[in-house]
Parts: structure tokens; C-alpha cells; sequence
């Protein structure tokens, strides 16, 4: 889970780089390549959807135990017991059946004790947009329309995207020591007071420098 912010930079810093280097290019059709740099990452998803085995919970649910079994064995390495993974498994998806959460619903996500998971996932998920990652993601756009050129402001993106990697490893590191907790929460106050401070200053008649 947290290198999935980690693989959204490493897109993010890619898409940019290809763009930096067709900005120059003098062509009806420059625009086509950054689509066509695309293609392969999406190919990789596509074949390892074709390559990998199927999940062994799914197979067990479905009394496919055999399959479930060399699925298991193609998965993990040869320390794991295999049989002892498949009889979790077993004794995961029965204790599903005994408590019936086998056959609940998404209704079921918003009544009790349910609920508040189900805001807790919510909120993890929301967790990047309260960051202003999606505003940062245009920040060459942002840049450019403040009167920066064009080639500077994809370079101050691609500066901004490798130090969000380097902040992610470093934010990985600390979160292990500090707790997501409390990680979380210094690092949102932080975030807002610097938004707030943009947002105030954004409200104000300024010099705007021609980069």
C-alpha cells in the first residue's frame, strides 16, 4: 500500500519527461507520442493478468481446492508450508460462512459497526485529495497560466514529482516509527496552514515575474 503512491509519481514523473521532450518537437502529430508512451504501461497490467494464477481464496470458496493449492505453490516461495496456507484459507472462508458475512451486501456496509469501517476506507481513500495531489498534478498548467514558459514549468513539475518520491520513501520510513496515525495528522496540519497560506495570498493584487 505504500508504494501505490510511489507507482502514481513514477507515472506522474514519466508522463512528464515524455512530454518535456516533445514540447521542442515541430510536428502536426508531437501530441500523438505522449499517447502512444502510454501503450506499454499498459500492456504490462495485461500481461500479468493473463500470467498470474488465479487468486487461491477464490478457488477454495469455489471448492476448487487442487487448483487453489498450485495456485498457492506459484505464489509463495518453497519456506511456505502450502498446505497450511490452504487450510487458512479453509478456515478464513468458513468463519465467513458462520458469521454470514459471506452473503452480505453492500447495504450491509452502511448499517453498525460496518459503517465505520466502511468511512475509515473512505477516508484512507480521500487521504490523497486532501493533500491537493490532483492540484499539484497540474501544477505546469498552474505555472504556465502565472506567466512561466513552458519548458520551465515542466521542468519545476518534474523537479516537484522526484521529490515527492523522495518524500514518499522518507514518509514510508518515518510512518513505521511514528504510527499512521499521528503521521497523518502532522502532516495534514501542515499541508493546510501551506494550502490556506496560498489561498490568502491568491486573494491579494501581486507582481507576477515572467519566467
Amino acid at each position: 500500500m505504500a508504494l501505490f503512491p510511489t507507482c502514481i509519481l513514477l507515472g506522474q514523473l514519466t508522463g512528464a519527461v515524455v512530454i518535456f521532450f516533445c514540447s521542442d518537437y515541430e510536428s502536426t502529430k508531437s501530441y500523438l507520442i505522449p499517447f502512444a508512451s502510454q501503450w506499454p504501461f499498459s500492456a504490462v497490467p495485461m500481461v500479468m493478468a493473463i500470467v498470474l494464477p488465479e487468486s487461491p481464496a477464490w478457488l477454495t470458496t469455489n471448492g476448487r481446492l487442487d487448483s487453489a493449492l498450485n495456485s498457492i505453490q506459484r505464489l509463495h516461495t518453497a519456506h511456505l508450508d502450502h498446505h497450511v496456507e490452504l487450510a487458512r484459507f479453509q478456515k478464513s472462508i468458513e468463519h465467513e460462512e458462520e458469521t454470514g458475512a459471506a452473503s452480505a451486501t453492500y447495504v450491509d456496509c452502511m448499517k453498525g459497526i460496518n459503517l465505520r469501517r466502511t468511512g475509515i476506507v473512505a477516508f484512507a481513500n480521500t487521504l490523497p485529495v486532501l493533500f491537493g495531489l490532483p492540484l499539484l498534478s497540474q501544477a505546469s498548467y498552474f505555472a504556465q497560466t502565472v506567466g512561466m514558459g513552458a519548458d520551465n514549468s515542466l521542468i519545476f513539475l518534474i523537479l516537484g514529482i522526484g521529490l515527492g518520491l523522495v518524500a514518499n520513501g522518507i514518509g514510508i520510513w518515518v510512518m513505521s516509527r511514528v504510527g499512521r496515525r499521528i503521521s497523518s495528522i502532522v502532516t495534514l496540519s501542515a499541508i493546510t496552514f501551506l494550502w490556506t497560506c496560498m489561498g490568502i495570498a491568491g486573494c491579494f493584487d501581486s507582481i507576477v515575474t515572467i519566467w
